[in-house]
């Protein structure tokens, strides 16, 4: 009956209208990057500031400035800015100080922009896995005549943090590789590290360098002076990480994703002791056995080398 539709509405309205907006979200997604995305632009962003994000199609870098980078573009105008700048201190991270820095960029880069209080909604949301503060409110240029809706987030990164817990997880898994080899010497071990995507590593090699490598470069020898090879698991176009992972004395990789791009053939040209176990593409499996052996073939060169399963 209608009394207890319009009641279960009510308990259930915040689940309801999650559910419509990850729909809406993930339709928009699609959506924005159907036409094409500008990877390029992505990694030329980690590379030089250690983060990244999707571009769009038409957008372009408008100026760069010392923690300062601004996305515009032009039909429709729409204009994106990162804005960073080093602290150790994580009480800084508050309504006001978000809300200064938001207008002391108006105010500096875009013309006298200027922002209103009214119908400012500020909340704390979980933005890709970290915690943040969500911004939403009006925008306004008496100059211009112009105006509009404007959203910002928040957030703190904590390296200190994230040293701790690499050291804490090193110093377990030390202890868990001697006690485990006094009853069961081990062949091969593998890394649990979804470093990469079909577009290549999701960090830098600074950041690489800085919060994987150091930890790396303990816990490897302590694997080959037991006679283990030490391999990593990572999903994903891992091309480009190979590199990496040998200077710290990793020896292989799986499961070379074949739907990610990854050529071993390639790999095996650049890297001739490289160990390496997958690479077969799993989508000619529902095409019936002769696509499956023509898959097999594709890989029996590699295979003859060595080093390969």
């Amino acid at each position: 009956d209608l009394p207890t539709l319009e009641r279960r509405l009510k308990e259930n309205g915040e689940v309801l209208f999650s559910l419509f907006d990850d729909f809406v979200n993930e339709r928009v997604k699609k959506r924005m990057y159907a036409t094409l995305e500008q990877k390029k632009l992505n990694k030329e962003l980690m590379d030089k500031y250690g983060w990244s994000l999707r571009v769009q199609h038409d957008y372009f870098v408008a100026l760069e400035k010392p923690g300062f980078v601004f996305l515009r573009r032009m039909y429709p105008e729409r204009w994106l800015f990162v804005l960073w700048e080093k602290t150790d201190d994580p009480s800084k991270l508050t309504r006001e100080w978000v809300l200064e820095k938001r207008r002391w960029v108006g105010e500096e880069y875009y013309g006298g922009d200027r922002i209103l209080d009214l119908d400012l909604q500020v909340q704390q949301v979980n933005f890709n896995g970290r915690y943040a503060l969500q911004f939403d409110g009006i925008w306004e240029n008496p100059l211009k005549i112009a105006g509009g809706p404007w959203r910002a987030y928040a957030f703190y990164d904590e390296p200190e943090l994230m040293h701790l817990i690499n050291s804490d997880l090193l110093e377990h898994n030390l202890r868990i590789v001697e006690r485990f080899c006094r009853v069961c010497p081990a062949d091969f071990s593998t890394f649990a590290e979804d470093m990469s995507y079909n577009h290549g590593p999701m960090l830098s090699r600074a950041l690489f360098d800085e919060f994987l490598a150091p930890y790396y470069r303990r816990v490897v020898p302590a694997l080959k002076e037991r006679g283990i090879l030490p391999m990593v698991d990572s999903d994903g176009d891992v091309t480009e990480l190979i590199p990496w992972l040998e200077e710290v004395g990793v020896e292989g990789l799986l499961p070379l994703e074949r739907m990610a791009g990854v050529d071993v053939a390639r790999i095996r040209a650049e890297h001739p002791r490289w160990r390496m176990i997958g690479a077969f593409d799993k989508t000619v499996m529902k095409l019936g056995e002769d696509a499956m052996r023509a898959e097999f073939e594709r890989l029996l060169p590699v295979m003859r080398t060595g080093g390969f399963i």
